[in-house]
């Protein structure tokens, strides 16, 4: 804790403290259509790409797909078969979207995004989701 002189030469305490969020905390999950989902990949609104690929510790693409949506503020726009579309949008209204396929226990996700940093903080934060330790059921 410090002590602080102000100009009127009172005092007051401050307390210095850092907060880490996640970049997906900034997400906002958004419905989106197949259509317009396509649209938003054609187009020159999400226009930044980025790879990722590892190994989740879940073994279902069902519960990738439920952590990610739940927890990183994802909505599934089409799932076929071993492979996923999700889209959501920043607070500031950039679109992020990905495209994840599960194949032989490995995740590969490939994003697009408006803003290149942005989407690849998120790629991390999902990365860092899906392969640290399972969650813990509280009773």
């Amino acid at each position: 804790m410090r002590y602080l002189q102000t100009e009127e030469g009172s005092t007051q305490d401050k307390v210095d403290f850092k907060i880490n969020l996640p970049c997906s905390t900034y997400l906002v999950a958004t419905p989106s259509t197949s259509e317009e989902f396509s649209a938003l990949l054609s187009g020159s609104e999400a226009c930044e790409k980025s790879s990722i690929k590892f190994v989740p510790t879940d073994t279902q693409l069902a519960q990738i797909l439920a952590k990610t949506c739940f927890y990183l503020h994802f909505r599934v726009v089409e799932q076929v078969e071993n492979s996923a579309s999700l889209f959501s949008r920043s607070i500031q209204g950039h679109p992020v979207c990905l495209l994840a396929k599960y194949m032989e226990g490995s995740l590969s996700v490939d994003g697009k995004s408006s803003d290149q940093t942005f989407l690849s903080n998120i790629l991390d934060d999902m990365k860092i989701l899906l392969t640290g330790p399972a969650l813990q059921q509280q009773s």
